[in-house]
């Protein structure tokens, strides 16, 4: 179910991996009958480039970079687009193995390649102590470079699994493992150009056009510059040779101007009164942290709606990536996210780069979109401070979308997660004619949206409870436990506060626990809070 927390099912895919063993070896006889073990697939670097050279002789779109590549591969609907791809996996951690006998993570690791099992045998080291954990850190990040795939650092693991057991984990990881990150990579560069990039709200961005410059194996021509007040706090201009870093060694910015090696010749940055794309006036707040263009019909912004509207978490219209949507909205074929009903098989085999199977494809995409859930539905609306989740949460509570649209600010804001800010954004967006057009438009297209959130854990036995669970659990997943929490009316929450009712709380249960205790707020084990369920139920 894509609906942006269950996840996608990609078994199909994972197979084609040739790495990927169908049928595990029982190499010494100690194979469990049950084994769960975690990894992650990666591209080679060099087959990242060859891949990005095949793409462009296609005329198609490169990848940002190996580790996108490897996702978008694994997230394909046809297995034999992944089959196709230079893919490779690790693993690297065992969940569950029944009667392993295995007592440290260093055994895991040795055991795994007995099965079948593919790990990273050449780069692991057992450690003794600090420091010699901080010497491999060293030598791996002088290592980096002639390492076959992109690492950003590496990850400090405790070897014995029942220490690992006694110490829990937190919300989002583990209190036994650490990621201890390498310094950003950088490289020298100068800015050719420094130009706004348009969003689908008319928020303007400055972005730095850069000599092309190689970080890491991949090559970076552009850098978001953030706002103009970082621009003028950074006193970046155009002209200036600058350090560029890639952050976690994914996203380019520019680091600093390297003021010694001006000449005179550079240009300091001045936002325009105007929009580049349309030249309607522009609004720059008074701490200079946000501008915007004022047109919505902007064909900037009406690119950027159309490609947020057509997100796989949104309404999953496969075939419409940047530079398609940019391409049909150029040409007129696209005018407003209503018009993407209104393609015709004809109008694309008239454009460049489409034969008969691409166009009757994107088409009955399309089509295919009309039937939707709500919740995406109302994500793709674009609605400012409305993600994927809040779309679930409004789905929840109001079972159509007339229902929605005709709720008032203050109906709203009594939703647990909608606080004021959000309702004033919601009442604001269902009060403009323009946005109320555009879904009858829609409607009138033949869009219809099933709502099956609606009423899940509504007048359930933990209706208005809020619970934190901390530690390890054996039942469940920490998001597993939120969604049973959920299901059954009552709402999981990340941290402690005086809201909170129940802690609930498993082996290795650190800070939040104690801070229940503080606050006097009950603490649950595992069976304890079942016992509690059922007796409400």
């Amino acid at each position: 179910i894509k609906d942006g927390e269950t996840g996608e099912d990609v078994t199909a895919n994972v197979k084609t991996i040739g790495e990927v063993p169908l049928v595990l070896r029982n190499q010494g006889g100690d194979l469990p009958e049950r084994l769960v073990v975690r990894g992650e697939v990666y591209m080679r670097k060099d087959e990242f480039e060859k891949l990005n050279r095949r793409r462009r002789n296609q005329g198609e779109e490169d990848f940002a970079n190996p580790r996108n590549a490897a996702a978008g591969s694994l997230r394909q609907l046809d297995p034999g687009v992944t089959a196709g791809r230079p893919l490779h996996i690790f693993l690297y951690e065992l969940l569950e193995a029944t009667e392993s006998g295995l007592k440290t993570h260093w055994e895991v690791l040795k055991t795994l390649p007995r099965w079948g099992l593919k790990v990273n045998q050449k780069d692991n080291q057992l450690c003794s102590g600090i420091d010699e954990a901080l010497q491999y850190h060293s030598s791996m990040e002088k290592r980096r470079d002639d390492l076959a795939f992109e690492a950003d650092g590496v990850v400090f693991k405790l070897n014995r699994l029942t220490f690992r057991e006694r110490m829990g984990v937190r919300s989002r990881d583990p209190r036994w493992a650490v990621a201890f990150k390498f310094e950003p990579r950088q490289a020298i560069s100068t800015i050719r150009d420094i130009r706004l990039q348009v969003g689908r709200t008319g928020a303007l961005t400055p972005v730095a056009v850069l000599e092309p410059v190689r970080i890491g194996g991949v090559e970076i021509s552009r850098a978001s510059l953030h706002n103009l007040s970082e621009v003028e706090t950074k006193d970046i201009r155009v002209g200036d040779r600058v350090r560029v870093e890639r952050a976690g060694d994914v996203i380019p910015y520019v680091a600093e101007s390297i003021e010694e090696e001006r000449d005179g010749s550079e240009k300091p940055f001045k936002m325009p009164n105007r929009c580049p794309v349309c030249n309607a006036k522009i609004v720059v707040s008074e701490d200079k942290r946000q501008a915007h263009c004022t047109n919505a019909n902007c064909p900037a912004q009406v690119r950027e709606r159309i490609k947020h509207f057509a997100e796989r978490e949104a309404m999953d219209i496969d075939g419409l990536g940047d530079k398609r949507v940019e391409q049909l909205v150029s040409k007129g074929v696209l005018k407003d996210i209503a018009s993407l009903y209104r393609v015709r098989k004809e109008d694309l085999l008239a454009l460049e780069g489409y034969a008969d199977k691409s166009a009757a494809n994107l088409v009955q995409e399309i089509e295919n979109s009309k039937k939707t859930r709500l919740a995406p539905f109302i994500y793709a609306l674009g609605i400012p401070l409305v993600g994927t989740h809040l779309a679930d949460v409004l789905a929840r509570h109001f079972k159509t979308l007339d229902d929605l649209m005709s709720a008032s600010q203050q109906d709203l804001v009594r939703i647990r997660e909608v606080g004021e800010t959000v309702s004033k954004s919601i009442s604001a967006f269902f009060s403009e004619n323009e946005n109320l057009q555009l879904i009858d438009e829609l409607r009138s297209a033949g869009l219809e949206f099933e709502n099956p959130l609606f009423g899940e854990g509504k007048g359930g036995p933990l209706e208005g409870l809020i619970f934190v669970f901390t530690g390890q659990f054996q039942r469940w997943t920490r998001e597993e436990a939120k969604r049973f929490v959920e299901a059954r009316g009552g709402q999981a929450a990340s941290g402690v506060s005086g809201r909170t009712d129940f802690v609930v709380a498993g082996p290795g249960a650190g800070s939040k626990r104690e801070e229940a205790q503080q606050r006097g707020i009950p603490i649950l084990s595992e069976d304890e809070f079942l016992d509690f369920v059922e007796q409400r139920s």
